[in-house]
């Protein structure tokens, strides 16, 4: 027998594993906790536009005296369109869907869904820190200094911001008189990066000092971190200006920003040219800072 004819290599056959490895997922939902959504079936209803009035109580003014000076008020109007799209394709062909037990079509679909929505979220929160009529408490350039003894202290400054500007009071949100909406309590939200939320854990003014930090905000407390729900969000690092030196943070509530879905579109079909499918999603969307005086934004350093 000729040498290396008893060579079995080429028959020792290739196994594809029937476990699908994990990945990193991004951890964000900005969208549903700093956008409401109230105009969202006005949208789909019966256009890509709808006009928002805001009241105007600046120009009511106080007198004194029998007479009143009576002054113009005009309701300020901001204006919802439907003006954004995004989108996402891949192909999957035959033969790595027929070696899984999973259906990874539809696993494909759901990471690319997430990565849309994650773009969407990073979409709104730039737009926050380009709003110059969001008010900014630390830049870039200059962030405000924290450290674990002293994190408290400025989540405690944010929300005073907050509460000087009327966004925030011990009743909740009054709604306009006549309004359709009734009397919201608001939730006041702080978006944080990972690294500033590793701050929280380890401050010992947070924490009880027989209970790990993790402990304490696992079991809702961080609720009543001066009054905020904290928001670790890993995609908000990604704004413009962010660096080691200059995490940034979004603080405020629901009534800063608008957002609405129009349209979503998912569909397969087959590929005429080879054996496989194409999956592909479309979601048109927009979104408008209707009171930006409802918002916080800016940078800390540790």
């Amino acid at each position: 027998m000729p040498n290396g004819a008893n060579n079995i290599s080429a028959f020792v056959p290739e196994v594809w594993s029937k476990k699908l490895a994990l990945v990193e997922k991004t951890m964000t939902n900005f969208i549903n906790d700093f956008a409401n959504r109230e105009w969202e079936g006005e949208i789909k209803s019966f256009g890509d536009t709808v006009r928002i009035s805001l009241p105007d109580p600046e120009n009511i003014i106080l007198g004194s005296g029998i007479v009143a000076d009576a002054s113009a008020v005009s309701p300020t109007q901001k204006t919802l369109v439907i003006d954004k799209s995004r989108n996402v394709a891949f192909k999957f062909n035959d033969v790595e869907q027929a070696q899984s037990q999973f259906n990874l079509i539809e696993g494909y679909l759901a990471m690319g869904m997430q990565k849309m929505q994650d773009a969407i979220s990073l979409e709104l929160q730039q737009a926050v820190f380009d709003d110059a009529n969001v008010e900014t408490y630390g830049t870039s350039a200059t962030p405000i200094a924290i450290t674990v003894n002293n994190v408290y202290d400025f989540v405690v400054d944010v929300k005073v911001k907050l509460t000087e500007k009327g966004v925030l009071n011990s009743e909740g949100y009054y709604t306009f008189k006549g309004s359709q909406e009734e009397t919201k309590q608001l939730k006041p939200m702080l978006c944080v990066t990972p690294k500033v939320y590793g701050m929280f854990l380890k401050s010992t003014h947070l924490t009880h000092p027989t209970v790990a930090g993790d402990d304490i905000l696992k079991s809702g407390e961080r609720k009543q971190i001066a009054g905020f729900e904290i928001m670790q969000d890993t995609n908000i690092v990604n704004v413009t200006g962010s660096a080691v030196n200059a995490q940034p943070y979004i603080a405020g509530t629901k009534m800063g920003i608008t957002f609405a879905n129009q349209f979503q579109k998912v569909e397969a079909l087959r590929d005429l040219d080879s054996f496989a499918d194409i999956v592909r999603a479309l979601q048109l969307y927009g979104f408008t800072i209707v009171q930006p005086k409802s918002l916080i934004k800016g940078f800390v350093s540790m």
